[in-house]
């Protein structure tokens, strides 16, 4: 194994051992994937497995660039500096935004079947607090010392066959997902209407500063910034 050292980590957010570009390959029999080198191995099984699964049951399959391995990375224990992650359609799904879930639900509903059938394996960026929808990893749990766990292993040796993923986990785990798809598609709205309300309250100093333009009434600033003109008026008139 060709590993390396980023930042000062050995190991990325998930577990995984940080590698050099010579122990990934690129997945074959897609587009846009010249520009994501995946970690060999079990990881590459999965990720490879998952990308063709996206591609063949996501509406609006893959179609703009996908990144995977990076030498460096804003993120110091970020997951694609071991090879680990996956950015599908990256350039449609910027971070910390929720394009997918306000405009394709469908998606989202597709994705979180395909998260069910990898068995938690996968784990997608849009659970995070701050949004990644193109983003995708192996889990927690999938990473062994400077290797693959028994659980993944297993997982490749039962549902992976000639680099698709085969069988499916039942109805329960698919109707537990399709619960989760609706959930995510209406709650994000009002999570995006709560956000906006919050820094109208706090002021651009607050969480998510700077995702919304403000009050022309106000010259462009929020609430707080209008009661501070105010107050500033009154005192020093």
């Amino acid at each position: 194994m060709s590993f390396r050292t980023a930042y000062g980590n050995t190991h990325s957010e998930n577990g995984w051992r940080m590698v050099n570009r010579d122990e990934c390959a690129l997945i074959q029999g897609l587009a846009f994937m010249d520009t994501a080198p995946v970690r060999k191995g079990y990881a590459f099984e999965a990720l490879s497995a998952f990308a063709h699964w996206y591609d063949a049951n996501v509406p609006g399959e893959i179609v703009s660039s996908t990144w995977g391995w990076s030498n460096t990375n804003d993120v110091s224990t970020s997951n694609h500096l071991s090879g680990t992650a996956l950015d599908i359609n990256a350039p449609q799904y910027p971070w910390g935004g929720d394009r997918m879930a306000r405009v394709f639900p469908e998606r989202v509903a597709a994705i979180r079947r395909g998260l069910a059938e990898f068995e938690g394996v996968i784990f997608w960026g849009a659970d995070w607090s701050r949004k990644d929808e193109m983003h995708f990893q192996l889990n927690h749990g999938t990473a062994f010392k400077d290797g693959a766990s028994d659980r993944l292993i297993d997982f490749v040796h039962r549902r992976i066959e000639d680099g698709k993923l085969k069988g499916s986990v039942g109805k329960t785990a698919l109707d537990a997902a399709k619960v989760n798809a609706f959930t995510q598609a209406f709650m994000a709205p009002i999570g995006s209407d709560a956000k906006d309300n919050r820094e109208q309250l706090c002021g651009a100093g607050a969480r998510d500063a700077g995702e919304f333009d403000g009050w022309g009434q106000l010259g462009d600033g929020t609430l707080t910034d209008g009661l501070a003109a105010v107050l500033d008026k009154a005192v020093n008139r």
